[in-house]
């Protein structure tokens, strides 16, 4: 039964992120050659033109955002709220960065599109490129900045707090660098 249920897990895993890398894939293809994508998730209008997250398809990079889903949803794609109805979707974003990522980059999001992981890993990305740069910081964003402003704001990566999120985070994004790809 245990290595039908960690099958299981492994293979949900694998899938999750094939769809994940080939919708990634797609819409940084079109935006490449100025292209519109053609799904049927209308978040695409959301985003003006002018507004290129750095959203790479590096596996590194990849796998963060998978840490990040893991630690704040279990990689439960059907998870709504957390934090008391205060965080919402599979990265439980607040709807205080869903506004700042409006307010910067001059969106229209609302709280209810970090609902779907494509549309959350967009504004989780925007937020933290927002806050995690070099201009902002002085140098060079690393890893532990991003996700620590993802989880604690603007100031997050000085907030003792949450230190113990980012190692949680970390450990998971090691064991997730640290397996064979495809598996």
């Amino acid at each position: 039964m245990n290595e039908f249920t960690e099958h299981s897990i492994k293979r949900w895993l694998i899938n999750a992120f094939s769809v994940i890398f080939i919708i990634c894939f797609i819409w940084g293809f079109a935006a490449a050659f100025g292209q519109k994508t053609t799904t049927s998730d209308q978040s695409n209008d959301k985003l003006p033109p002018q507004v290129t997250p750095t959203i790479s398809l590096q596996y590194d990079d990849v796998m963060l955002m998978f840490a990040i889903m893991k630690q704040e949803s279990s990689l439960n794609k059907d998870k709504r709220r957390g934090d008391y109805g205060q965080s919402w979707g599979p990265f439980q974003i607040k709807l205080g960065a869903v506004m700042d990522v409006n307010s910067y980059y001059d969106t229209n999001f609302a709280h209810s599109d970090v609902l779907e992981i494509k549309t959350g890993w967009w504004i989780a990305t925007l937020y933290m490129d927002m806050w995690a740069n070099s201009e902002r910081l002085g140098r060079p964003a690393t890893i532990e900045d991003r996700c620590r402003i993802f989880k604690g704001g603007p100031r997050g990566y000085k907030d003792e707090r949450t230190i113990g999120w980012w190692l949680d985070v970390r450990q998971t994004y090691i064991s997730l660098l640290s397996r064979p790809r495809g598996t």
